[in-house]
């Protein structure tokens, strides 16, 4: 924000520092820790380049990198010749960077909360069921379950998988699939 102010300011009639050469060097100062914290950009993005397998870090290193550099030369240009005041792009590099990283670090949160969020549901799966065979009942891992199963649910317990009703009835709670409270009342068929 400072470095948007700074170079952006003028526009609006608000100019912080007087001295273009001054704000210029300012600007850079706050540049650069915006550049080193960015750097994992560059670090993936120029190398992706050169390899000629660009990724979206070579798209926000070759933009923020150019726009620094650009400025940096006229700032230099500006101490040592005497050109005048000229517009830079220090905010520009800034923001870019912070932009992304900002977009990145939301990615990341709502990647970690939906993973969160499928590991929850996987745990409400059972690993074992309760399976009829040959009039028996068997305890049988949820793995090993084949098509053609007669489970037998007690209530209270999870079921371990789809299936039809084929003897009793039963009020399910299916919240971990429609997100419904309230138990469905089930019957044969």
């Amino acid at each position: 924000m400072p470095i948007l102010l700074l170079s952006m300011g003028p526009m609006f009639g608000l100019e912080l520092i007087g001295d273009y050469k001054v704000s210029a060097l300012v600007q850079l100062i706050l540049c650069l820790p915006v550049i080193i914290a960015g750097r994992r950009f560059f670090i993936r993005g120029i190398p992706a380049l050169l390899a000629r397998y660009p990724t979206m870090d070579t798209l926000v290193s070759v933009g923020s990198g150019t726009a620094f550099i650009y400025s940096v030369i006229l700032t230099a240009m500006m101490w040592t010749d005497n050109i005048g005041d000229v517009h830079l792009y220090y905010e520009s590099a800034s923001m870019i960077l912070t932009l992304i990283s900002v977009g990145k670090y939301l990615e990341s949160r709502s990647r970690e909360k939906t993973n969160d969020a499928v590991n929850g549901l996987k745990k409400l799966v059972p690993d074992d069921a309760n399976v009829m065979v040959d009039g028996k009942e068997v305890t049988k891992a949820v793995a090993d379950l084949v098509r053609g199963d007669i489970l037998i649910i007690r209530p209270g317990e999870r079921i371990s998988a789809d299936g039809i009703i084929v003897s009793g009835n039963a009020s399910v709670d299916e919240s971990m699939l429609t997100g419904e409270s309230v138990p469905v009342d089930k019957k044969e068929g």
